[in-house]
């Protein structure tokens, strides 16, 4: 196990819709199925390296995973996601966070951590 860069750490602190800028995160995120927005999630930093990033709906990997690097702790920066429309059904959804590290042999992600926020999606789909 070698891990190629020094490993950051960070607090999500909650998730939003619409834009990454004057939208407080929250625990939970509410919105009409047919009209859900681009989604972010802020996270502070709170040891400073390298963190990557993935994000989990019901269970599924949306595919929005990254890595960035830290160097101020205290700072928060947001991060997008998009809510597929595979787990786009009304009711509750759970949205999962998770945040670790890149190992270099073998090549992966370790997951370090996890944060739980709740998505609600109400209304009926249109066809």
């Amino acid at each position: 196990m070698v891990e190629p860069f020094t490993r950051g750490n960070a607090e999500i602190l909650g998730i939003y819709g619409h834009s990454a800028s004057g939208n407080p995160p929250k625990d939970t995120f509410t919105c009409d199925i047919n009209q859900v927005p681009s989604m972010f999630f802020d996270y502070r930093c709170i040891k400073t390296g390298q963190l990557t990033f993935g994000v989990f709906i019901d269970g599924v990997d949306t595919g929005d995973t990254g890595g960035t690097k830290m160097e101020n702790i205290g700072a928060v920066r947001p991060f997008h996601f998009w809510v597929p429309q595979k787990v786009r059904s009304s009711g509750s959804h759970t949205v999962i966070v998770k945040y670790g590290h890149l190992e270099t042999s073998p090549d992966k992600i370790v997951w370090d951590g996890n944060s739980i926020f709740t998505l609600v999606l109400t209304g009926s789909k249109r066809e």
